[in-house]
């Protein structure tokens, strides 16, 4: 009887230790980060009740934290690819965002457009949702990259792109700004 006992502690352990890999492998893989101690309890018990890992995956995958985070990766996809976020200026300019060691285009697509930061010294959300006459709710560096800046509408005050394209030739199908802001330092 003694090794029924010792094997059902064994088979307990296991279970644990499996529900525990299963819990920081989601947490990792999915959330990217590792859970607070009450999600773990929390899951464990799920897993350990009965739910399946299928389960848990697909709750997690439903979960408004990942879909955040699914949409969050799809804006710095898209502003990534815009040519108009300048990381350096960015974390020279926001200061708490260099110390707090984050990075740039992350905050930016999660915080710093809602709160009203610059992806570059050029693009000033305001005056061009202003002269654009959009509404508040329209970001202003996709609607630019993707509308503005093709009709030959400036992103700020500070910068003409039918100036530059004229002055320094950057083909018709090319962002000036972009360029501007890949080639102001020599680079």
């Amino acid at each position: 009887q003694h090794a029924t006992a010792t094997d059902h502690q064994d088979d307990a352990d296991a279970a644990y230790a499996a529900a525990d890999a299963c819990i920081l492998a989601l947490y990792r893989e999915l959330l990217r980060r590792e859970p607070a101690a009450s999600e773990h309890a929390e899951w464990r018990a799920a897993l350990l009740g009965g739910t399946s890992p299928n389960a848990v995956r697909d709750a997690f995958l439903a979960s408004d934290e990942y879909q955040h985070l699914v949409a969050t990766e799809q804006r710095k996809a898209a502003v990534a690819a815009t040519g108009l976020f300048d990381a350096d200026w960015y974390l020279a300019t926001y200061r708490d965002v260099a110390e707090a060691g984050l990075d740039p285009l992350a905050h930016y697509c999660r915080f710093g457009a809602t709160e009203h930061r610059l992806p570059n010294a050029y693009l000033d959300a305001a005056w061009y949702h202003a002269q654009a006459d959009l509404p508040p709710e329209t970001d202003a560096l996709l609607d630019y990259a993707s509308r503005g800046e093709p009709l030959g509408q400036a992103p700020g005050p500070h910068f003409d792109p039918a100036w530059y394209r004229d002055a320094y030739g950057v083909d018709a199908d090319a962002s000036p700004l972009a360029h501007f802001l890949a080639h102001r330092h020599g680079t």
